[in-house]
């Protein structure tokens, strides 16, 4: 797994964090950046499957890239990975895991099944604004 990628793509961004503060300080730092995709905030497991079914339905677009908390209630992180990587006739989505997790087997498997980068939620906004603005090709 590389912690270093580069926004493929003009489709929506998603934000899968159930943690309000979090994603709320997530997004301010998205709207900081030179970044200019949809953000569209998913706020749990079950929000992020149904998106999923969209996109095999056709009815939503694939991600230009998921931005991933592994730590939500009810979820299964690997699962969703195996989900997320298993949608036919599209390119595998770029997966940053953005998270508090520093749990080595989740780093490893999360590696295993794809995950492009993992990120630690920087405690100065400035960090993460300059990450977001290393993302835009």
């Amino acid at each position: 797994m590389d912690d270093f990628l580069k926004l493929r793509g003009d489709g929506p961004i998603l934000l899968v964090n159930d943690d309000d503060a979090d994603a709320w300080l997530l997004r301010r730092c998205y709207e900081m950046s030179a970044l200019d995709n949809e953000l569209i905030r998913l706020g749990s497991a079950l929000e992020l499957m149904e998106y999923l079914r969209e996109i095999v339905a056709g009815s939503a677009r694939m991600p230009a890239l998921i931005m991933l908390e592994l730590r939500m209630p009810g979820f299964d992180p690997l699962h969703m990975l195996r989900l997320i990587d298993s949608i036919p006739d599209q390119p595998p989505a770029q997966v940053l895991v953005f998270t508090h997790s520093q749990d080595p087997y989740q780093r490893q498997q999360s590696s295993r099944l794809g995950v492009t980068a993992w990120r630690a939620l920087a405690a100065d906004p400035a960090e993460t604004i300059e990450y977001f603005n290393s993302l835009a090709a």
